[in-house]
């Protein structure tokens, strides 16, 4: 298993969400999380992944946000599992 987690942002709005999608390597369709963590407002705050199978390659990460009063800026990285 694998866990990812994040907290909202300092200026985020009360109600705003997070939503998280990876995609293991290139050649893989990106997936949404499955099981998210969530804060006492039910505000998505991480990821649990189940039965990942981690490639020696690098995987990308999008954590993006949704609002109905103000955008929210997403964060995404490349990172390379097998070396964490």
């Amino acid at each position: 298993f694998m866990n990812c987690t994040w907290q909202a942002g300092r200026d985020a709005p009360g109600d705003a969400q997070y939503f998280l999608y990876w995609q293991n390597s290139r050649d893989d369709d990106e997936t949404e999380c499955e099981l998210y963590i969530k804060d006492e407002n039910d505000r998505h705050t991480g990821c649990r992944f189940q039965n990942v199978m981690i490639k020696d390659k690098t995987s990308y990460f999008l954590v993006n946000g949704s609002s109905k009063d103000s955008l929210i800026q997403f964060y995404d990285e490349y990172i390379k599992l097998y070396k964490i």
